[in-house]
């Protein structure tokens, strides 16, 4: 059982693939894999203008909008996709859509993991009472915290604040605790069988 707590700060910053604005590396594996061989991916991104996402083919992408205001996802085949907080949208990232802005800049968090070895699911969750999840081993939890604190046990505890991650691998279940407004978002990965 593992839990690994990954504080606000401690992200590595870096420019997007296409050069277009810049991401935050959240987690990587496997360990020093660059943005075009990595298995499983966790990123924080600003977007203050148009323009197209980087392609990443063989990539499942999870995006979900975390801070700022609404934008759009063009597809260019005539699907759009309206982004709005806390909702998450799951696309084939060798597709590039361009991010369209509505108002201001938006804030959003990815999940992306390589297909035929990884699979993801990702949820909101709400504080106000205690949320249990149940896995099914071998999986990966990640916890990212968008409001609030968040008590983490798997075994051990942990405390989590707002943009704070929590990576759980190795365990059968998970609990989480917040008092009521706050906020979170829950990805379970499996690998492939």
């Amino acid at each position: 059982m593992s839990i690994n707590l990954l504080r606000d700060g401690s992200y590595d910053r870096k420019p997007w693939k296409n050069g277009g604005g810049f991401t935050e590396d959240v987690w990587v594996t496997p360990q020093g894999a660059s943005h075009d061989d990595f298995d499983i991916r966790l990123s924080l991104a600003t977007i203050d203008r148009d323009g197209p996402f980087s392609a990443f083919p063989r990539i499942n992408r999870t995006i979900t909008l975390v801070g700022g205001d609404p934008f759009v996802l063009d597809f260019g085949d005539g699907h759009q996709h309206r982004m709005e907080a806390l909702q998450p949208f799951s696309f084939d990232s060798a597709l590039t859509p361009s991010s369209r802005l509505i108002l201001g800049s938006s804030h959003d968090f990815n999940v992306m993991t390589r297909a035929g070895k990884w699979h993801h699911k990702v949820q909101t969750v709400f504080g106000g009472s205690p949320t249990g999840i149940a896995l099914v081993s071998p999986s990966i939890l990640v916890v990212h915290v968008v409001s609030g604190s968040w008590g983490v046990e798997a075994g051990d505890q942990v405390m989590a604040y707002m943009r704070d991650s929590v990576i759980v691998t190795d365990v059968e279940s998970i609990q989480l605790e917040a008092s009521e407004g706050s906020a979170a978002l829950v990805a379970i990965i499996q690998p492939v069988n």
